[in-house]
């Protein structure tokens, strides 16, 4: 009768602790898809390719600085999911960091937020509200072709997609997402069971 107890009250505690676990995990991924960002970049080249003939005879200045391939970049940061980015959600208030390949020179013509910064080659975005459904558009002028070579970012349960970064980077946070989905049936069946168990024992 002891043993009986013993394995009862051992089971109960599993039963609790597996719940607990169970709830933690399906939070964390209902909040990575209701929190989810999304950015895409595109660089519009601002001079043709017909006037290449006369490439020599054409100067853009801006500011005073050579321009010799002016592109207008443009970044979209679009909130998709069904919450807000809070300011909050931010890890030590740092911010999003687009890391740009192919220039060091960038004049911002839009920023999009107040939260939004640019120098060295990279552009900072945050921490400030975004609220879902809305998008902050950023475009600036570089001296070439630019791209976005990666993202760095410290936000907490908030997925960050981009278009135009390795699309194994989306796969994997889609992989990630799964994985998570899955522990989290996994462990809400192993909860039920204890749970099963753990009543017939008592009874």
């Amino acid at each position: 009768m002891v043993g009986a107890d013993v394995f009862g009250m051992f089971g109960l505690i599993l039963a609790i602790a597996g719940i607990v676990i169970s709830i933690y995990y399906g939070r964390k991924s209902l909040l990575q898809r209701l929190r989810e960002i999304r950015w895409s970049a595109e660089s519009i080249p601002l001079l043709s390719q017909d006037i290449e003939p006369f490439r020599s005879k054409i100067e853009v200045l801006v500011g005073g600085y050579h321009v010799p391939n002016p592109h207008l970049v443009r970044l979209c940061i679009k909130n998709i999911g069904k919450l807000d980015l809070e300011s909050r959600m931010f890890d030590k208030d740092r911010p999003i960091i687009f890391h740009l390949s192919g220039t060091k020179y960038f004049h911002m013509i839009e920023l999009g937020s107040p939260a939004v910064r640019g120098d060295q080659g990279r552009i900072c975005v945050g921490p400030e509200l975004l609220k879902s459904g809305e998008q902050w558009i950023i475009s600036f002028l570089a001296d070439r072709d630019t791209r976005v070579e990666r993202v760095e970012q410290h936000l907490s349960n908030v997925q960050v997609l981009g278009s135009t970064i390795n699309a194994r980077d989306n796969i994997r946070a889609d992989i990630r997402y799964r994985q998570v989905a899955l522990t989290s049936a996994m462990i809400a069946g192993i909860v039920l069971i204890l749970t099963f168990l753990v009543m017939l024992n008592l009874s």
